[in-house]
């Protein structure tokens, strides 16, 4: 399902989404859902301030970016930046495993290549499979296309109205922070969500 606006904010996605769920949406257990939509904001961060958290929003906004949290299940930082590839089953941390800052190996390869179709961060892991607190956000593209940073991001699922304007923002502020790290300008902000969804218990609101 591709949206047939282009949105220039987190809000208005949000809210075209939320629409598309309640008019075509189907029953999945308890949930209201959309497969496979696409949505595409021009500039995410445009009346950011606006968008003010609410307990469950907290949550999702701090799981995003920050560093690991002991409080939090899960966060996306360890992730992002310390990403574990080897067979953790087998063996302990310095034998046979690696540990990868994606964001900065992205942010190089870009400066050697601005034309790189290989900085992809990779959020997900084949134990995810059975992890109740697996990541929803599961890997970004970062492309340069006319001078700008355009960000693709694929999420498996999302809570569009506990989840979506959190996560969203938590993204397009590491899109902007790369940008900038490049000395260029953000360009398009680019969503897939695999299963776009509102829980029965917020239909009414």
């Amino acid at each position: 399902y591709i949206t047939e606006n282009t949105h220039k904010t987190i809000r208005d996605a949000q809210i075209d989404i939320l629409k598309i769920i309640l008019e075509e949406g189907e029953e999945v257990e308890n949930l209201l859902e959309i497969n496979n939509i696409s949505i595409v904001i021009t500039n995410p961060l445009l009346f950011s301030e606006l968008i003010v958290p609410t307990e469950i929003g907290k949550k999702h906004m701090d799981q995003m970016l920050l560093k690991p949290n002991p409080n939090l299940p899960k966060t996306h930082h360890y992730r992002l930046y310390n990403y574990i590839v080897g067979d953790k089953k087998k063996h302990e941390i310095g034998e046979n495993l690696v540990s990868y800052n994606q964001v900065e190996e992205c942010i190089e390869r870009l400066k050697e290549n601005p034309f790189s179709k290989r900085c992809v961060i990779t959020l997900w892991s084949p134990e995810d499979c059975s992890d109740k607190y697996a990541l929803s956000w599961t890997f970004s593209q970062l492309m340069i296309r006319n001078n700008k940073l355009i960000m693709t991001n694929f999420f498996r699922g999302c809570d569009i109205w506990n989840a979506f304007s959190f996560n969203m923002l938590g993204i397009a502020k590491l899109q902007s922070e790369i940008a900038q790290r490049l000395n260029i300008e953000t360009g398009e902000f680019i969503v897939h969500i695999g299963s776009a969804h509102i829980y029965k218990i917020n239909q009414k609101k």
